[in-house]
C-alpha cells in the first residue's frame, strides 16, 4: 500500500504531530461540525458520492441542505433485510469488512493511516495472545 505523503508527514515527522494536534482539537472540530451543518458543505456531496461509490438510487430520495445530513441519509428498506434473530450479529452501518491473519510486522490500514497489532491494543502481551488468529 503506497502511504500518501500528507499523512506521512503529520503522523510521522516531529512538525507534522503538531500540526496534527492542532488540527484535531476541540476548537477546529466544532469549527468544522458547523461547516458542515451549513447550507454550503452540500458542495462536498458530489465528490463525496463519486469518490465512495455510493449509490444514490440506494436511498430514500430527498433533498439535503447539509453535508452531515446527507451523511446520515436513509436506506430504502427494502435493500437491507434486517434479522431479529437475537442470535444474529448486526452491523448497525454499511461498511467493509477486512480480515487479516495477524503475524509479526503486520500493518493494518485504518481510516488512510497504518498501525500495528501493538499499536491499536496498546499491549504486547495483548497482542502475543492473538498471534495467528
Amino acid at each position: 500500500m503506497k502511504e500518501d505523503l500528507g499523512l506521512k508527514f503529520l503522523y510521522r515527522t516531529v512538525p507534522g504531530r503538531v500540526l496534527l494536534r492542532l488540527m484535531t482539537g476541540r476548537g477546529i472540530s466544532k469549527l468544522c461540525g458547523r461547516f458542515l451543518d451549513s447550507r454550503i458543505s452540500v458542495l462536498l456531496i458530489r465528490g463525496f458520492v463519486k469518490k465512495n461509490g455510493i449509490r444514490p438510487e440506494d436511498y430514500v430520495s430527498r433533498k439535503y441542505s447539509s453535508f452531515n445530513q446527507f451523511f446520515y441519509r436513509k436506506i430504502k428498506p427494502e435493500l437491507r433485510s434486517f434479522s431479529m434473530n437475537p442470535k444474529d450479529f448486526i452491523s448497525p452501518c454499511d461498511g467493509h469488512l477486512s480480515a487479516f491473519r495477524i503475524r509479526d510486522g503486520l500493518v493494518l490500514p485504518v481510516k488512510q493511516s497504518r498501525y500495528g497489532i501493538n499499536d491499536l491494543l496498546g499491549d504486547n502481551r495483548a497482542a502475543d495472545r492473538y498471534k495467528d488468529g
